[in-house]
């Protein structure tokens, strides 16, 4: 290139050069974009990995696993430590499992039905228990404990297993076909799906025990019932009392038989209260409430009470059983909080 001057030489290299940076540039711009967005579809494909796992486990299925390879990332260590508590909840149900499988076979052993509760809910029972009922093991799991019993004794059961009693005690049951059975009943605890549960072990003992009536059954129970216990006949007037009913009124039985009920009457209860008693137990039905009653010395006091009917075989109401817990400290503290 004789006789091109220099300066046009150097131009040429240099837009030469400014042309291959550009593409080196633009190339380079092109990799990185490339390279962020498949980091991204990648992490993203391993967030949702660990969300679909994470949802599986919700819905009790506890075999999950994220499946994802392990990376020092974030993501890496998440998956690994959501795949180890996985691990962990799958092992400790199937020892669950073996446990309530050990009860079970412990339990059918026995020549007595045995159901675990937790107070108000049947949690399981041995094929004994079922039997004794004439149901299918499965069709109690999960049903209430008052299904065991007629209704006018189902306050008296709830009492009983509420406050974990375990003395022996008698009282009716109820089959699946309506059946009204004697049971002998004493309650316990066990160790059950991890944990410590009320039990209760029940006999069937039509063979033994004589014919009683109803009232005479409700009376065995209340004699060892921590409540306080009354019994009435259809028009209000009193027949049996239990050693906690004069304890909390302080009124001796001799003093209490005879009396109506509205002995206890403090005169300070709204008169639809009584009046929704009254229409509920005639009408065969439970009723629930708070009362405000009167101690033979004049104190007052506060009772939670559950009055049923009791029937006869024909289904007649003969008489009325109230059930009562005093609740005074528990209004007294409701007050203060509210003031």
């Amino acid at each position: 290139m004789v006789g091109t001057p220099i300066e046009s030489v150097l131009a040429s290299s240099r837009a030469e050069l400014y042309r291959t940076l550009t593409t080196i540039a633009v190339f380079g711009f092109i990799a990185a974009a490339f390279a962020v967005g498949l980091a991204d579809r990648l992490l993203t494909r391993r967030t949702d990995r660990l969300i679909a796992a994470a949802t599986r486990l919700e819905f009790g299925d506890l075999a999950a696993r994220t499946g994802l390879s392990e990376s020092p990332d974030e993501i890496g260590r998440l998956a690994r430590a959501f795949d180890r508590m996985a691990t962990a909840l799958e092992h400790s149900s199937q020892e669950q499992r073996k446990e309530e499988e050990r009860w079970r076979d412990l339990a059918d052993a026995t020549l007595d039905g045995v159901l675990v509760h937790d107070g108000e809910t049947i949690l399981d029972v041995n094929r004994r228990l079922a039997e004794i009922f004439g149901y299918e093991p499965g069709e109690l799991r999960g049903a209430a404990l008052s299904r065991l019993t007629p209704d006018d004794h189902a306050a008296m059961l709830a009492a009983y297993a509420r406050n974990q009693g375990t003395n022996l005690v008698r009282l009716a049951g109820r089959r699946k076909d309506g059946a009204a059975i004697p049971i002998e009943m004493s309650g316990g605890q066990a160790y059950y799906a991890g944990a410590a549960r009320n039990v209760l072990s029940i006999r069937d003992i039509s063979r033994e025990a004589a014919p009683r009536s109803r009232v005479q059954w409700l009376s065995q129970l209340a004699e060892q019932s921590p409540s306080s216990v009354m019994i009435t006949d259809t028009d209000g007037v009193i027949e049996y009392v239990n050693a906690r009913f004069s304890e909390t009124s302080l009124y001796p039985p001799e003093e209490a038989t005879g009396k109506r009920s509205s002995l206890l009457n403090s005169g300070l209860n709204p008169p639809e209260v009584f009046e929704s008693l009254w229409r509920t137990i005639t009408a065969g039905n439970v009723w629930r409430g708070e009362i405000l009653n009167r101690c033979k010395d004049g104190s007052l006091y506060w009772e939670y009470e559950i009055v049923s009917p009791i029937r006869d075989d024909g289904g007649r109401i003969t008489h009325y059983a109230a059930m009562k817990e005093d609740v005074t400290l528990r209004k007294e503290y409701e007050e203060r909080l509210l003031r």
